[in-house]
């Protein structure tokens, strides 16, 4: 998730009263269609963790299939003003403060685990492999991992500072991020190998959109524990 010296930026964001709420539309089709082979779609009373759920868009979509739900962010501010969003439509959660590398639940805990652009919130390889392990920790075995990662033709890389290998500082005018270092993976394969220590079962994809001026690139991956 973001690095702790971006509480205070984060907070700030998602505090806003009028923040518009919406799930990704791609996390929609991944649960409910027939992308993902083998997916158990029998989504009812089953533990989903949301991982950096912000203002709590997924949450209200993942609250549909009937899930329980759970979530993680940086500060405690986020989960009250999300939580306070998610108790006036009549939903539950249960909203802790953690991180990528620090999730405030035991091991085995959750049947899918949703990360959606934010494991990449670290400097470099060993950071993102310590997140990637701290998910694979709280997944219980045969659980499942869905996850959205930023691709090379979005915007925010396009427009970054090349650090170091797939090191990006965010250099998009008038983005709340600017300054932030993150560790994007550049390539589906690559991906691919930084999950595979962890999870079997590997299934990546790509989703790119032009909205007008706007390029969104997503590198896309699902994997069982």
């Amino acid at each position: 998730m973001k690095k702790v010296g971006s509480i205070d930026i984060w907070s700030h964001y998602y505090e806003r009263k009028n923040l518009p709420t919406w799930p990704s539309e791609t996390l929609v089709r991944s649960l409910k269609g027939s992308y993902i082979d083998g997916i158990d779609k029998k989504y009812k009373g089953k533990r989903v963790l949301d991982i950096g759920f912000g203002d709590g868009g997924n949450l209200f979509f993942l609250d549909t299939l009937e899930m329980k739900l759970y979530g993680v962010e940086l500060s405690q501010k986020i989960c009250e003003v999300t939580k306070e969003r998610l108790t006036a439509s009549g939903i539950e959660a249960d909203l802790r403060v953690g991180s990528n590398a620090c999730i405030p639940f035991p091991d085995g805990y959750f049947d899918l685990l949703v990360s959606w652009n934010v494991v990449h919130y670290g400097p470099d390889l060993d950071t993102i492999d310590r997140h990637i392990a701290e998910y694979a920790r709280v997944i219980k075995a045969g659980g499942r991992v869905v996850v959205a990662s930023v691709g090379p033709d979005d915007d925010l890389a396009k427009t970054a500072e090349l650090l170091g290998e797939r090191q990006h500082k965010i250099n998009l005018k008038g983005d709340h991020r600017l300054g932030e270092i993150y560790y994007y993976f550049g390539t589906q394969k690559f991906m691919r190998s930084c999950f595979k220590k962890y999870f079997t079962q590997i299934k990546t994809g790509r989703e790119k959109v032009n909205l007008f001026d706007c390029d969104i690139d997503s590198l896309l991956l699902t994997a069982v524990k």
